[in-house]
């Protein structure tokens, strides 16, 4: 018995630096948690959340509730040591959870020999913050434009989620907001804040504006030549407008940089039908070697300088419906829209953007040259 005594006071009293319940290493299989009230001992621990559902590539803090000898319960996730069996989560000692791969772990809170534990299921990466394609932007009214949603998921990657994100209108008789980004002007004049939202990620919005012009076809993109011929040229029409457009008679001419008179330089082609909503009409040089749906027969527009004008109506006296100049244009051109575009060069074209259809009556900012051309396809799909 004093041998026993001895190794006590070694054991605590000197080599511990004090008083100690466990010497020997040996767990409490009943932890006292007593106040000076009383003793009252852990029966039980609880994780929560039970069970953790986690996207990949999130964390969260665990939570463990202690029920006690006496019935009640208290948070005891400071006293709590936490581990993970599995490779699909991690966790701190502290209880800080992490999903990194997609599968199920379980997960122990322990004090001395009482534990409880749960199970911790990691299902795909989610949306966690989102991106709109276009800040705020002006529609005619009944012009359509389509806003694409990118997002950053919470394992970090990208991904559009344009068609399954979820778009709403503030103001309808402004705008409309539907399924997969397609946003079209009203029949009235004013603004309207689209709101998109996808999964968990926070909402995002932009103003759209329309104005007091009623949509039309345009020209969306051209090409004055290539590296392989002058006369690889050709211009797009769109119908960006939610309603089809009746084109017969109407015509696609040209006017040179200095061509300010009452007559256009030249007939290129005389469009016939309709225009369905989207719908993309290619008309292009004797060099273009693609499909199209209209071609003239000799080299028709300037390389550097020039205009281009879309007429609801015959060469010379029909109204434009569209026009575009570009490069050193004679001041007081008829073609020019505020201000000219840049200057063509080959192998590039100029593109309606942020997207297609963009019209703010402005060659200088509706359109921007690009090496990646697409003739008879969208420019921002």
């Amino acid at each position: 018995m004093r041998l026993l005594a001895l190794i006590t006071v070694v054991g605590c009293g000197v080599l511990g630096g004090g008083g100690c319940s466990n010497v020997l290493g040996i767990e409490d299989p009943t932890p006292d948690f007593g106040d000076d009230g009383g003793s009252r001992t852990l029966v039980s621990i609880k994780i929560g959340p039970d069970p953790l559902a986690l996207p990949l590539g999130v964390t969260e803090q665990l939570a463990a509730i202690g029920t006690f000898s006496d019935g009640s319960q208290a948070d005891i996730t400071a006293q709590t040591e936490f581990s993970v069996t599995g490779a699909s989560l991690t966790v701190t000692p502290e209880g800080l959870a992490k999903a990194i791969a997609q599968g199920s772990s379980t997960l122990t809170a322990k004090i001395g020999r009482i534990s409880g534990g749960t199970l911790g299921q990691v299902g795909p990466a989610v949306a966690d913050r989102l991106m709109l394609g276009l800040g705020d932007f002006r529609l005619a009214q009944g012009q359509r434009a389509h806003l694409h949603v990118s997002a950053v998921l919470t394992d970090g990657t990208m991904a559009d989620v344009t068609s399954t994100a979820m778009f709403a209108s503030d103001n309808t008789g402004v705008a409309t907001a539907s399924a997969a980004g397609q946003i079209d002007g009203g029949s009235q004049q004013g603004s309207a804040t689209i709101t998109v939202r996808s999964g968990r990620a926070q909402a995002v919005s932009l103003k759209v504006t329309v104005t007091s012009k009623q949509c039309r076809p345009v020209i969306n993109e051209l090409q004055t030549g290539s590296g392989t011929s002058p006369d690889d040229e050709w211009v797009e029409i769109l119908n960006p407008c939610t309603a089809a457009i009746d084109v017969a008679g109407w015509t696609l001419v040209y006017r040179g940089a200095n061509a300010t008179g009452s007559t256009d330089s030249s007939l290129m082609v005389t469009l016939a039908g309709q225009l369905q909503p989207g719908d993309l009409k290619l008309f292009v040089g004797p060099a273009y070697a693609g499909a199209n749906d209209g071609q003239w027969t000799s080299g028709t527009l300037g390389q550097n300088n020039g205009a281009i004008g879309l007429r609801m109506g015959p060469r010379d006296t029909g109204p434009l419906a569209d026009a575009v100049a570009y490069g050193i244009v004679t001041a007081g051109h008829p073609f020019i829209e505020t201000k000219p575009a840049a200057a063509m060069v080959n192998d590039k074209s100029a593109q309606r953007l942020p997207f297609d259809g963009h019209d703010d009556d402005n060659g200088e900012t509706d359109f921007t040259q690009v090496t990646s051309t697409s003739p008879k396809s969208l420019n921002a799909p």
